[in-house]
């Protein structure tokens, strides 16, 4: 963390007492949290949560990642507004990442299994054979050492 308002933040994501009903985030995901704010802020530490007031360039930024991702990023920004949501200044800009989470949530649930892959994961995609394979292997690996 690089200042003060960021090490607050991570304290109150990990305190027991977050969310409703109550959360205890671990500290790996209270940090992967922040580096995403930090990744939207221009990687960039910051000192208050305002920047995320302009939706329409985070979702600009959010664009550029893949569906399921873009669903965890504002997964984590909603968390993290999520300590905020109750005053005023933050309850639109809540609304608005919380509602935009939702709606990737709905259209991942209404694809189902029909996902598209990228180029780079149909270089690296196994079929089931392939995966049943090397645990044959593994298996006979462990077996001759054990």
């Amino acid at each position: 963390m690089n200042n003060e308002f960021m090490l607050n933040l991570h304290k109150r994501l990990c305190e027991k007492t977050y969310g409703t009903p109550p959360k205890n985030l671990s500290e790996t995901t209270a940090n992967a949290y922040l580096k995403t704010l930090v990744i939207l802020n221009g990687k960039l530490p910051f000192k208050n949560l305002t920047f995320l007031k302009n939706t329409e360039e985070i979702m600009k930024k959010l664009a550029e990642y893949a569906e399921s991702t873009q669903k965890t990023l504002l997964a984590s920004i909603t968390s993290v507004l999520s300590l905020e949501k109750d005053k005023s200044g933050y309850k639109k800009t809540y609304k608005f990442y919380y509602d935009k989470m939702m709606e990737k949530s709905q259209t991942a649930k209404v694809e189902g299994g029909s996902v598209e892959t990228n180029e780079k994961q149909t270089e690296n995609w196994l079929t089931w054979e392939d995966v049943l394979k090397k645990l044959s292997d593994l298996k006979t690996e462990t077996e001759a050492i054990g």
